[in-house]
């Protein structure tokens, strides 16, 4: 299916969205909604709901994402690219 105009808060997108009816091994989900921006043609959101337990009953979301502020063409050290932690990272 797709929907030419959702907003996704203020951000005006195009939506675009899969339904498999039936669980097969290769299909992760039931229901995939990609949500993509009009003006940059950049995912915004994603949203991943799984089959359904019984027919007739709603899918539950089982995983989203959503993205903003996103910057493009930003310039990038080599350090960016390097494995494991920075120096100074204290995560634990």
């Amino acid at each position: 299916n797709y929907t030419p105009e959702v907003r996704v808060g203020k951000t005006v997108c195009k939506l675009a969205e899969t339904t498999h009816p039936f669980k097969r091994p290769h299909f992760r989900h039931y229901r995939t909604r990609l949500f993509i921006d009009k003006s940059t043609n950049y995912p915004v959101r994603v949203e991943h709901f799984g089959f359904p337990e019984e027919r007739g009953d709603d899918p539950p979301l089982v995983a989203e994402y959503q993205y903003s502020e996103v910057r493009i063409n930003q310039s990038l050290t080599d350090g960016a690219w390097q494995l494991g932690d920075p120096v100074g990272y204290g995560f634990r």
